[in-house]
């Protein structure tokens, strides 16, 4: 997670040209891409927020020793069918968050820290007692952890997006090097 954002956040120091170009007016920009990752990461940070709460009520429970010992780490996967679903439900619902781009930087960074505290908060291990389905339409439910993990999987696939943009954006540099 922490290696997704940094790659996210190196984004906002290329051509502020490439910020605002679209391969055609119907494309997204950079500046969108990023403002609806930030968009995505509020809605998952909001999951994460109250699992935290859950997870650390949960593991006052009695039981709280046999569930964790019994927790397996299940990884999500970028081509599961729920994740892959969650995913273009938010490309679909999200919108372009109406900030400058240095305080959507400030905002991925404090998202990046708010997943942080989380994860010390549940250092022992009591985001496996809290799970949320990933959406209505999937019966698949995670955990908090795998919530976070959401966020990076997230994030590395638009910074694939975004990768894609810069290529295009590049070739399509005239030679004296205005776009």
């Amino acid at each position: 997670m922490i290696r997704a954002f940094a790659v996210l956040d190196s984004w906002f120091d290329t051509d502020e040209k490439f910020h605002v170009h679209a391969t055609s007016p119907d494309d997204q920009t950079m500046y969108h891409v990023i403002s609806e990752i930030v968009y995505a990461n509020k809605y998952i940070l909001s999951m994460i927020e109250d699992g935290c709460q859950e997870a650390l009520r949960n593991a006052k429970l009695a039981n709280w020793n046999s569930l964790i010992n019994d927790y397996l780490i299940e990884e999500l996967k970028p081509e599961d069918p729920a994740v892959l679903h969650f995913f273009n439900r938010y490309q679909k619902i999200a919108h372009a968050v109406e900030n400058p781009l240095k305080d959507l930087r400030t905002e991925l960074r404090d998202q990046l820290n708010q997943c942080l505290c989380n994860l010390e908060l549940l250092r022992n291990g009591e985001g496996a007692s809290f799970s949320a389905r990933l959406s209505d339409a999937h019966s698949k439910k995670i955990n908090a952890y795998q919530w976070m993990q959401l966020i990076a999987l997230h994030t590395w696939q638009r910074i694939s997006q975004l990768k894609r943009m810069e290529e295009h954006y590049q070739l399509h540099a005239e030679p004296d090097g205005n776009k």
